[in-house]
């Protein structure tokens, strides 16, 4: 079974735990970030919930870290308000009937507007990233390459109630695992620590596991796209 259980394993060598252990404690007491850090190592630490429940649980904590580094950024919008109001405006008026016929649907659009001035998690997500250095490219991607499900489609797919056939259980705790990872290596980022010298490294997962190998991950999200293609 490539999916082992982690929490048997120490994170680090003991004479490598011993030189990082203060640098990463002082690091969590100033950082920005340290709400999100407590959060997320209580998620990952859970040990009772059920598979959908602690997807969700782990997609809402790694969400929480990228908001914050919207928040710190202060890139949560791509216009400043009057630049958006205006632009707002502007789309509004060409919303007509002659456009739309029906008032109530050209409403629901209006609505809509607004959410255009957000950054987008992907967009979010990938300057979090490349800011950090932190590498992700053995895992199985965040969002949708190529028609097939990212882990946050996987997300929206169970927060919006589709139920997932129990043959299909196995990808779902694949990709689970893989968020697990993503998580643990944004956390040692945030740390301080170089996951490179951690179990969470690439070779030692590949080594040891299997799971981030990209046949075995690859097989597995090709079946999920599979079987939720109508979702």
């Amino acid at each position: 079974n490539p999916i082992k259980d982690t929490k048997k394993e120490h994170l680090m060598m003991p004479l490598q735990a011993k030189k990082n252990i203060e640098n990463m404690f002082h690091t969590y007491l100033s950082s920005h970030y340290r709400q999100n850090i407590r959060l997320a190592i209580n998620i990952l630490n859970a040990s009772t919930q059920y598979l959908e429940s602690r997807y969700l649980s782990l997609f809402q904590s790694f969400e929480s870290i990228i908001l914050t580094h919207k928040e710190k950024n202060n890139t949560t919008f791509i216009l400043c308000e009057s630049e958006f109001k205006s632009l707002k405006q502007t789309i509004e008026r060409v919303i007509t009937k002659d456009v739309i016929k029906d008032s109530t649907t050209r409403g629901k659009i209006k609505n809509k507007l607004r959410e255009l001035n957000r950054i987008s998690l992907k967009d979010a997500t990938q300057e979090f990233l490349k800011e950090h250095l932190i590498h992700t490219h053995d895992l199985w991607p965040l969002f949708n390459e190529s028609d097939k499900l990212g882990l946050s489609e996987i997300r929206n797919i169970i927060i919006h109630g589709v139920i997932i056939p129990s043959n299909n259980l196995i990808n779902i705790a694949v990709a689970c695992e893989h968020l697990t990872i993503y998580l643990t290596r944004l956390i040692l980022c945030l740390l301080g620590c170089d996951h490179r010298e951690t179990i969470y490294s690439e070779e030692h997962l590949n080594f040891n596991s299997k799971v981030n190998d990209f046949a075995f991950w690859e097989h597995h999200r090709k079946s999920l796209t599979e079987a939720l293609k109508t979702h």
